[in-house]
């Protein structure tokens, strides 16, 4: 006799979507319906609906733990089991993931790396990588004023000539009113 095949369209497709969107991964569904990786696979492979509502709470997933470290910015948040979560359930690499932390201020990125030196939880290396983003950061910070600052001349320069403009178009009626007085 084969495999009992337990796949119900109206339950599984709905809670595989619902799991992987509230941040549930493959063996926290397989648990909770009894079943081995190896039967979600085929699901997976001979079910498109099922296909489909993984795929979608796949990127409600991600979307989620993608915004983790913002969201637990001032609370105990465990940087090592995100790095470990992106790095293994999502294939985030090193550089996705400095990019998300990047997303941090630098002061939070800075109170980070006190807290944990501080615990001893963090390597000097770990403490120099960190450091290095707060310093593109704080670069990156100069350039965009910098930026900034060569676009307000611009403006107030056409700001300006506008303004002359407006003068003359002015006098002009002006003139035009008085003359008709």
């Amino acid at each position: 006799m084969g495999r009992l095949n337990k796949y119900n369209i109206k339950v599984h497709d709905k809670d595989v979507k619902r799991m992987y969107s509230k941040g549930y991964f493959v063996e926290d569904f397989c648990a909770k319906y009894g079943i081995g990786k190896a039967t979600y696979y085929r699901w997976i492979n001979q079910h498109k609906t099922f296909r489909k509502a993984v795929e979608e709470g796949k990127v409600k997933g991600e979307s989620k733990w993608t915004r983790m470290p913002l969201a637990y910015q001032k609370k105990n948040f465990s940087y090592p089991y995100w790095i470990s979560i992106m790095k293994y359930k999502y294939g985030y690499g090193v550089n996705k993931i400095k990019g998300l932390v990047a997303g941090m201020s630098s002061d939070a990125i800075i109170d980070f790396v006190c807290k944990k030196m501080a615990e001893g939880a963090i390597t000097e290396p770990q403490v120099e990588k960190l450091m290095s983003i707060v310093n593109a950061k704080i670069k990156a910070t100069e350039i965009n004023h910098e930026e900034r600052i060569k676009n307000l001349e611009k403006y107030k320069e056409k700001y300006e000539h506008l303004r002359a403009k407006v003068e003359a178009m002015q006098a002009k009626e002006n003139e035009i009113n008085s003359k008709k007085n």
